[in-house]
This record gives C-alpha cells, sequence and structure tokens, in this order.
C-alpha cells in the first residue's frame, strides 16, 4: 500500500513540476500524460535495477530526476504535436 501512495505522491509531483520547469501550461491532458509518462521511466529503472542487484535500494532523488526528465521530453513532444486539448470548438474554428 505504502508503494502505490508513493507512486501517487511521485505522479502528482511530476506533473506539478514537469510544465512549469518548461514555462508551458499546464493543461490537465497534458499533465496526465506527463505523470504516466515520468512515473513509467521512473518504475522501469526502478525494476531493471532490483532486476540486475536483487534488493538493490534505488536512490529516489535518481528516480525523481529520471520521472521529471520523461515528463519534460513528454511535455516537449505534446507541444510540438499541439498539445492535447478537450474536445470541442476546435483553434481553427471561426469565432
Amino acid at each position: 500500500m505504502m508503494r502505490l501512495v508513493l507512486t501517487g505522491l511521485l505522479a502528482a509531483a511530476v506533473a506539478w513540476t514537469a510544465p512549469r520547469l518548461l514555462g508551458t501550461p499546464a493543461r490537465p491532458m497534458s499533465s496526465a500524460w506527463c505523470a504516466a509518462a515520468g512515473t513509467t521511466a521512473a518504475l522501469a529503472i526502478a525494476v531493471l535495477a532490483d532486476r540486475a542487484e536483487p534488493g538493490t535500494f534505488t536512490d529516489p532523488g535518481l528516480l525523481l530526476m529520471v520521472a521529471v526528465l520523461a515528463a519534460m521530453a513528454t511535455a516537449v513532444g505534446l507541444e510540438l504535436l499541439g498539445g492535447i486539448r478537450p474536445p470541442g470548438r476546435s483553434r481553427w474554428h471561426a469565432h
């Protein structure tokens, strides 16, 4: 249960931090994708480190850094693709 709580806290921290470091608007869907990418990357590093040497404690600072960098890369990719916007009016639609 504690690991689930820590994973949720990591995802929230990454979703809050990545767009602010890049100076981009923090849209809810983009933040969700950034959080998912960052958390997945951090968990992958932790699992790979444990497989390489079972019982190894992976430095939380390293995991946070990997998570934020992966989230920032995701945020940049989403901005290059035009960002994820909620359904509704297109930005090309005349007012």
